[in-house]
């Protein structure tokens, strides 16, 4: 686990049927290709499941709402962080029953897969697959933004502002492609540094406003991000609370020299870093645009607020 502190666990048995949504492109492919090898795994071990696949990008938001709407209750995602923030939304849309009736699992197939670093979930798909058939469920925080134009999304793992917005904005396409892995996001991460510049903006938190130029600001449910990057090491996924990492103003050479406080989990250790725990925050534009991203997902521009909801999602993790 990624968390600090020993997370609960609540081991009961769910009926095992899985309703699975699998995006066929994630893993550049991989999910469709490894797809029979999954069936017959779940075949083994005797699970009850449904099968749907997504036809394109958005689309598992739909099946979600639309699948929960008609009772479906327990989901499994066979594919990345993409495909799990949409179900999310998906579940989150749907107005027939409170979130908390929902359990969602993963098998992870994604080219970016740090949602279930977090929750111990391993990436070879049989082991997955056998959490599925005796699920040990933890309740989850659920995050939501309202953002430019009063869109709203949800996310359940990080939603980073200013570079790392700005890193997945230009890498996007390619993360499409199924091409973005750990070493081709850092490989982005140290273009991307020669076109940045450190934005001003106003954000506020705990009832205080900061204004000041700003390298980036994560907003965290789980810790892990970026293929592994420790922004937010202290996040705890049941604690009702955002864990915020803001770090201050850095130029090339000083983000070059850090980079290790990135995946170490001691990123507070860092003299520009610092670290608040709230139940919401807000994100305000001095000058330029800033760019917003969740779940690796880029969705447009501040302002933005976050906020915990109240109700928590039952997924499946492992101790």
């Amino acid at each position: 686990m990624g968390s600090p502190g020993d997370p609960i666990f609540y081991y009961f048995y769910l009926p095992m049927h899985w309703t699975l949504i699998i995006n066929p492109t994630s893993g550049g492919g991989k999910a469709l290709k490894w797809w029979p090898r999954i069936q017959s795994a779940l075949d083994q071990e005797g699970l009850s499941y449904d099968p749907y696949f997504t036809e394109k990008r958005g689309h598992a938001i739909q099946l979600a709402r639309e699948l929960a709407e008609q009772g479906h209750r327990q989901f499994a995602v066979v594919g990345g962080d993409g495909t799990l923030n949409e179900v999310v939304n998906g579940l989150c849309q749907q107005q027939t029953v409170r979130l908390s009736e929902f359990s969602l699992g993963c098998i992870p197939i994604g080219t970016a897969s740090d949602w279930v670093k977090y929750h111990g979930i391993p990436a070879d798909y049989r082991q997955a697959v056998q959490l599925l058939k005796d699920p040990q469920v933890l309740h989850h925080d659920v995050g939501k933004v309202v953002f430019q134009h009063q869109q709203s999304r949800y996310f359940i793992n990080i939603a980073g502002l200013a570079f790392d917005a700005f890193v997945v904005q230009r890498t996007d396409k390619s993360r499409v492609k199924g091409r973005l892995g750990h070493l081709f996001y850092l490989w982005s991460v140290l273009k991307s540094l020669r076109k940045y510049s450190n934005p001003p903006f106003a954000f506020s938190v705990n009832g205080q406003t900061y204004r000041e130029d700003i390298f980036c600001l994560n907003v965290g449910i789980c810790a892990y991000s970026g293929g592994g990057m420790r922004l937010v090491p202290e996040a705890n996924a049941q604690d009702g609370l955002f864990d915020i990492t803001v770090i201050e103003k850095m130029g090339f050479g000083e983000v070059l020299m850090s980079l290790h406080y990135l995946y170490n989990g001691k990123i507070y250790e860092h003299p520009k870093a610092r670290h608040f725990r709230a139940a919401s925050i807000q994100v305000f534009s001095l000058k330029e645009e800033i760019p917003l991203e969740v779940d690796g997902e880029f969705l447009g521009f501040v302002p933005a607020k976050f906020s915990v909801l109240a109700e928590q999602l039952k997924v499946v993790g492992n101790v």
